[in-house]
């Protein structure tokens, strides 16, 4: 075997290792996330089950006042609300755990909007995020279908957001991420963008260097932009720039073909 096909599969590797790692930590948070949710309905039902019975005690025993009754429609309208603003949230976090979670464990290529799937993707980070100050904008096209690997760009947004909230920003700072695409005589443009900390012209020219990283202190692999970078340009048959200036955050750009044959 040649030294380029042994790097190729370790690459292979080390892409399904990366990819194992953010299913890990997407059950993890989707377990947390749904937890809350869940709890909130059980409670509200509890609470409303022990008010029906109490109106039913006073109405077997004749005590029951139109007041009493006004009190239980009140109480059971606002409960009501509660528990279902609660079910549709499990619904919407169960919708994008299956999709993501499905896309993200195989290799099969599927039609989807890109507009959607981004948002099912920061939903999937729900957990991670709501600890930060982080906010994430998707103005991606609405118009955008593609026909190709939504495991791709699950793994590749999803690592792009995390490096930004590991790298970008400190602790409790107030910043903004922004995705945005739009479709070109070129394929799909893409750009991701945040206004973080930036990274220096030295970092920028070995940012895709496999096990380069700045964190290693805290962990990092220094694998995430090199498997990013493999899986736009080999995987999606696609593109990739980036540009930064430091204190002025750091820009992705990517062009991916609409449809892969």
């Amino acid at each position: 075997m040649s030294d380029q096909n042994e790097i190729s599969k370790i690459q292979e590797h080390l892409i399904k290792s990366e990819k194992m790692a953010n299913l890990g930590a997407l059950v993890a948070g989707f377990a947390h996330e749904i937890s809350t949710p869940i709890g909130l309905g059980v409670t509200g039902m509890s609470h409303f089950m022990s008010e029906t019975r109490k109106l039913r005690k006073l109405f077997d025993s004749q005590e029951m006042t139109q007041k009493d009754f006004e009190r239980y429609l009140n109480d059971a309208e606002k409960t009501a609300d509660i528990v279902y603003t609660n079910l549709i949230s499990s619904k919407n976090i169960i919708q994008s755990f299956k999709r993501v979670s499905v896309d993200q464990s195989s290799e099969a290529k599927r039609e989807f909007n890109l507009y959607e799937y981004i948002d099912e993707i920061i939903l999937s980070l729900h957990n991670k995020l709501k600890h930060t100050n982080i906010e994430v904008q998707n103005r991606v096209d609405r118009e955008i279908d593609l026909d190709s690997y939504a495991g791709s760009f699950a793994q590749i947004f999803t690592n792009l957001i995390m490096n930004s909230l590991i790298h970008g920003f400190t602790q409790n700072e107030v910043g903004t991420i922004t995705i945005s695409a739009k479709e070109s005589s070129k394929g799909i443009e893409i750009n991701y963008r945040d206004n973080g900390m930036g990274i220096s012209t030295e970092n920028i020219e070995r940012i895709y260097e496999p096990f380069f990283t700045t964190k290693a202190d805290d962990g990092g692999s220094g694998l995430g932009m090199q498997i990013i970078h493999r899986l736009v340009t080999e995987h999606l048959k696609g593109d990739i720039g980036v540009k930064s200036i430091l204190g002025e955050g750091v820009s992705f750009s990517m062009i991916i073909p609409k449809e892969i044959v």
